[in-house]
């Protein structure tokens, strides 16, 4: 049975950057780093999954299969601006995008079978600071760590 993680990464990129555009919000949203670009401004990245155990539902054609997605919420700038104003626009974001999820309806479905459900069950802060080469502050950052808890019903298709 395929796996639906990447089919669900590729679906919450879709719906975070709908999200933002109805809420006149911009952000770049990335599955993994969005590598030649650099974190700046606002960033969103789907990044890794952390797969569960499964269980065979029915008569063995059907699995259900756990795992959480992380997400990484970003607002970054000048190393001369206040913390409190990153970690501020990165917690807006978050809640925007929160919010978006709980009601995301139908939920995302495919050859390989249907998402049961995807609900946010942890997260985490932090501040960030790069330095140029002389060791020098050179950007500040807020970052809020998302998991979102999904569970999809796996079909045999062949």
């Amino acid at each position: 049975l395929a796996s639906s993680v990447p089919a669900v990464k590729a679906a919450l990129k879709t719906r975070i950057e709908a999200a933002l555009l109805a809420a006149n919000q911009t952000a770049l949203v990335s599955r993994g780093h969005p590598y030649p670009k650099a974190w700046a401004g606002r960033t969103v990245i789907i990044g890794r999954a952390t797969i569960g155990d499964s269980n065979r539902v029915a008569s063995g054609t059907q699995e259900n299969e756990r795992y959480t997605v992380e997400l990484l919420i970003c607002a970054a700038g000048s190393a001369q601006d206040a913390y409190s104003g990153f970690e501020d626009a990165a917690y807006a974001l978050r809640d925007l995008i929160v919010s978006d999820l709980d009601v995301w309806a139908p939920l995302p479905s495919g050859d390989w079978g249907r998402v049961l459900s995807i609900e946010t069950t942890a997260g985490s802060d932090q501040e960030g600071i790069e330095e140029d080469r002389k060791g020098a502050p050179k950007s500040r950052d807020a970052t809020v760590a998302l998991s979102l808890s999904v569970v999809a019903r796996l079909v045999n298709n062949g």
